[in-house]
């Protein structure tokens, strides 16, 4: 359980920086909703063998997913 709390901080510290960037009537579950489409279009592309713009999706599908707990 603490190796959690510790790997929790070290994600959650980056994140912060995104939090100014957006404005305040965004709510996490409109993150929740991006970040969803993301992870679709992530897959999307990655059946289609386009594996760089796949995995660029998926990386904003992450950040997304652990920024709307942080909102």
């Amino acid at each position: 359980m603490a190796f959690d709390l510790y790997t929790r901080e070290l994600k959650e510290q980056p994140l912060k920086i995104f939090l100014w960037i957006l404005p305040e009537f965004i709510t996490p579950n409109q993150i929740t909703f991006v970040s969803f489409i993301f992870g679709l279009l992530s897959a999307y592309y990655t059946s289609i063998s386009c594996y760089y713009t796949g995995l660029i999706l998926w990386a904003f599908n992450r950040i997304l997913d652990g920024l709307d707990g942080k909102l």
